[in-house]
């Protein structure tokens, strides 16, 4: 899978995201895959197939928040406010001084879409 993942992050940087596509499916349940995978779907507005690849990474990997934070916006941009709202609590009840999450869920109920804090340098804070 990490071989497939690095074809795929290739070909994405090339600009061949359908290639990337094919590559990331092949890597499986592959972490890295999956978000590169989620992100991607995103990006092209397939909101429900982005979150069916990142309710993979976040079921492998409940306390990444990055990718939790993901998942919430994935489910809002398909409609399902119910489900991102849910989402965001459970991981606020696993990291309860998690900002990120804190911020997003208090978003989602206000009927906003889940955003990332950028720190100073640009990079996420958590």
């Amino acid at each position: 899978a990490p071989v497939l993942f690095a074809l795929g992050s290739v070909a994405e940087g090339q600009g061949n995201e359908r290639e990337a596509m094919v590559l990331y499916r092949r890597c499986g349940d592959f972490p890295a895959a999956l978000r590169a995978m989620g992100l991607l779907q995103l990006e092209r507005g397939l909101n429900e197939s982005a979150a069916d690849a990142l309710r993979k990474l976040v079921a492998r990997r409940p306390q990444d928040v990055f990718s939790t934070v993901l998942l919430a916006l994935a489910l809002f941009r398909s409609g399902s406010q119910e489900a991102s709202r849910r989402v965001l609590e459970r991981a606020l009840e696993a990291r309860p001084k998690s900002e990120m999450l804190r911020v997003n869920l208090s978003r989602v109920e206000l009927g906003e879409e889940p955003v990332f804090e950028l720190g100073a340098k640009g990079d996420l804070k958590e």
